[in-house]
């Protein structure tokens, strides 16, 4: 997808500030791939105000080298990172193209560049194409417009024969776009307009890293397994250090931060101050979906290696150690809990942080082993696992980051918030019950003028707008007992005498000691594993085939998951 990084990991980022001129003329928009490119006017170009834009474009819209596109963002070597991603990152004998994200740091022109633009190109085993005369295929690339509160996409690619630059549109209202709207543009990938890095946290089981180093891409390394590409100066870095092929763990940092900008503009956009200093919530069904509709997805898995990964070992064998099942899988522990990596305020419930509790979801490498090989996984069609182990589907950074700060500003009361997770708190991902429950947000509400000093106040929560507005709108469709909308309303009106968050809690650790048990259990564990297990296939296939999220998945189900 033109504007999209393939592969299992990325679109991207990021940060400027600065105003745009009406120059670079020759600039052609074309937001589809079947679009016939157009030129774009004075007053479109004027609206463009991105690093990428404005180091590139504006002045040398005919440069069409990687290595000179290189030199006008960022001249000093050292300050340039490569990242390596691909489905097929452990294939020592690949003959496929592999991503290379590139990135930069420090500052050119007073205009800052980390986390604020990055290209993206592939790259096969013997060549890293930079111009058209080494098989440059195209260049794409990702601005961050601060003035505007925008991401802007850009694609240099072939037309008539020839390469040209093409705007290939921006993160404005891409939320809202229909499925058909988003065929053959950059966001049927970016779903909500910006930063997509599927594998986010450690281990990538597809990225270049300390974790799982790409041993045919390490300059160094042994030449029987080095591949020619390896000896160039772009993975070896710059003589004077610096520079170079780069772990994931580099990039994480940057693409969150590009994540966070982005929520912050989109939620400030959509506050109006009215009479009194208040603040009016607009738009209100959009800003809040994350809160109960998964719009994207991050992928995480257990640290220990799984010893079956077909591209990468020649027999299947089984992890070193215990696999450790990741505590999102469970619950959208990030946001429940708060603090850890992210730096979410989140709902304060620390039990979620390492759930069920240490030790208790250890499944050791026989038992891992035997549910592997009884479903018959395969990884491109090959019998076999991912590198690490239980690799899920998890609630996306972006939704969380978009419900935190949503929460911090007092758009969202936090045990508003704690009351949609207690619905349907087993399933973390894609719940079909709280996605029911978003109807009943009002078009637009108000708000103080001031964030809360404690968003988890049961005060604050009860006078609310949007607490009151939910009840005397699920109270006018008189649910059923023992419906969703009956749980909900009893939880914001606090029906059971706790407040929402201790319902969460009480939930949380109820759910704790139920999984102790059985697989404390000789008699159960077995079979409680093997239900896990299926739970794990159910949630890939689940993602896999949702209409919006499967787009994330560019290899056609046989390399991003495991699957029968």
């Amino acid at each position: 997808m033109i504007g999209v990084i393939r592969a299992t990991a990325l679109g991207i980022c990021l940060v400027v500030i600065g105003t745009s001129s009406a120059t670079g003329q020759n600039l052609t928009k074309q937001i589809r791939d079947s679009d016939v490119p157009i030129s774009m006017s004075s007053s479109e170009l004027s609206e463009l105000g991105d690093p990428f834009f404005l180091l590139v474009l504006k002045d040398h819209i005919n440069t069409f080298s990687l290595d000179e596109i290189e030199k006008l963002i960022q001249p000093d070597e050292s300050k340039r990172q490569l990242f390596v991603v691909s489905e097929r990152a452990g294939d020592l004998n690949s003959s496929s193209a592999f991503r290379a994200v590139l990135a930069f740091q420090g500052s050119v022109g007073g205009i800052a560049l980390s986390p604020n633009v990055m290209l993206s190109v592939v790259f096969t085993k013997d060549a890293f194409p930079t111009d058209s005369t080494t098989g440059l295929r195209f260049i794409e690339a990702l601005g961050w417009d601060d003035s505007r509160g925008r991401f802007n996409y850009y694609k240099l690619d072939r037309a008539s024969g020839a390469f040209a630059w093409k705007f290939r549109g921006s993160s404005n209202d891409v939320d809202q776009l229909t499925d058909i709207q988003r065929t053959g543009t950059c966001f049927s990938c970016h779903l909500n307009g910006g930063p997509v890095m599927k594998e986010l946290l450690v281990p990538w089981n597809h990225w270049h890293s300390e974790e799982f180093r790409l041993r045919q891409l390490d300059p160094f390394g042994s030449p029987s397994v080095r591949w020619p590409v390896a000896t160039l100066p772009r993975f070896r870095g710059s003589v004077g250090g610096g520079g170079g092929l780069q772990s994931a763990s580099q990039l994480d940092p940057q693409i969150r931060s590009s994540i966070k900008t982005f929520v912050q503009a989109k939620v400030q956009r959509n506050l109006e101050t009215v009479s009194g200093g208040r603040r009016r919530v607009k738009n209100a069904p959009a800003l809040l979906k994350s809160l109960f509709v998964m719009t994207e997805f991050n992928i995480i898995s257990s640290r220990v290696q799984s010893n079956g990964h077909p591209l990468s070992a020649s027999t299947f064998g089984q992890p070193a150690m215990p696999v450790s099942i990741p505590a999102s899988f469970f619950l959208n522990a990030d946001f429940i809990s708060g603090g850890g990596l992210p730096g979410f305020k989140g709902l304060g419930i620390a039990e979620a942080t390492n759930f069920p509790g240490l030790g208790i979801t250890n499944v050791m490498p026989q038992e891992y082993a035997k549910l592997v090989q009884s479903r018959g996984l395969k990884v491109d069609d090959k019998s076999g696992d991912a590198v690490f182990s239980w690799l899920v589907p998890e609630p996306s950074n972006f939704d969380n980051q978009m419900c935190d700060v949503m929460v911090r500003r007092g758009i969202i009361p936090g045990q508003f918030a704690a009351a949609v997770q207690s619905i349907d708190l087993r399933t973390p991902v894609l719940s079909s019950k709280r996605a029911g429950l978003l109807r009943f947000i009002p078009l637009e509400y108000e708000i103080d003028a001031v964030n809360p000093s404690d968003p988890l106040d049961i005060t604050f929560f009860t006078n609310h707008a949007l607490t009151k507005h939910v009840i005397t709108s699920i109270e006018a469709i008189s649910p059923t007992v023992g419906s969703v909308e009956s749980e909900f309303l009893a939880l914001l009106r606090q029906g059971s005498g706790f407040s929402p968050v201790q319902v969460l809690k009480n939930q949380i650790d109820g759910y704790a000691v139920e999984l102790k048990t059985e697989l404390g259990n000789s008699v159960t564990r077995e079979a409680t594993l093997q239900k896990l297990f299926e739970r794990l296939l159910d949630t890939r296939k689940r993602v896999l085939s949702d209409a919006k999220l499967g787009k994330l998945d560019e290899t056609g189900g046989k390399l991003l998951f495991p699957t029968p």
